[in-house]
């Protein structure tokens, strides 16, 4: 069984400054071959749409690139969008960046 892996939240990239608006809700842990799953949650009153840019990044000690996942996402005003990240198989002693 994989153990979990802690990581800290570093940064989340947000476009179009609509950080005031925006709930960003996710595990804590990220376990290797499962899902990483954020829900975003837009309750910006002066926005219809929010555009973000979503990456999840990982490295060993090295500086070698295990994980490395874009995916660019738009959230409508007051509702809630559910976005998955694949974790694929990682080797021992990497860090990530969320």
């Amino acid at each position: 069984m994989w153990q979990f892996i802690r990581s800290r939240i570093l940064t989340v990239i947000i476009f179009i400054g609509a950080a005031h608006g925006l709930l960003v809700v996710g595990p804590k842990f990220i376990r290797a071959n499962q899902d990483y799953m954020l829900v975003i949650s837009n309750f910006n009153s002066h926005l219809s749409k929010v555009d973000l840019m979503l990456k999840l990044e990982g490295q060993t000690h090295n500086s070698l690139s295990v994980l490395n996942v874009t995916k660019m996402i738009d959230v409508r005003r007051n509702m809630n969008r559910m976005v998955n990240f694949n974790v694929g198989r990682l080797g021992n002693g990497y860090q990530t960046q969320i």
